[in-house]
């Protein structure tokens, strides 16, 4: 599980947002409570401008830890190029 989300990183930080896709979404199957694989799944998404996508992954990741929101509403929502999609979760 570890695995994979960390092999989804290094694709997503090499820019090889496929195969970070990948990674992400198994490593959601292997464990449906990883909040920070649904985020960065979505902000990979993002990436590739698959925006429905990318705001029901941001929406997973709130949904499996609520507090997350309140985090990024108190930086003011200032999430990088993400921000009009986090906005709508």
């Amino acid at each position: 599980m570890l695995a994979n989300f960390n092999l989804g990183l290094a694709h997503a930080a090499l820019g090889h947002d496929d195969e970070a896709i990948r990674y992400l979404k198994r490593t959601l199957e292997l464990d449906p409570t990883n909040f920070t694989a649904a985020f960065d799944l979505g902000a990979t998404y993002l990436h590739k401008n698959m925006y429905a996508e990318s705001t029901e992954a941001f929406r997973q990741s709130v949904t499996i830890y609520p507090r997350l929101r309140t985090r990024l509403q108190s930086t003011g929502g200032d999430v990088g190029p993400s921000r009009a999609n986090w906005m709508k979760v």
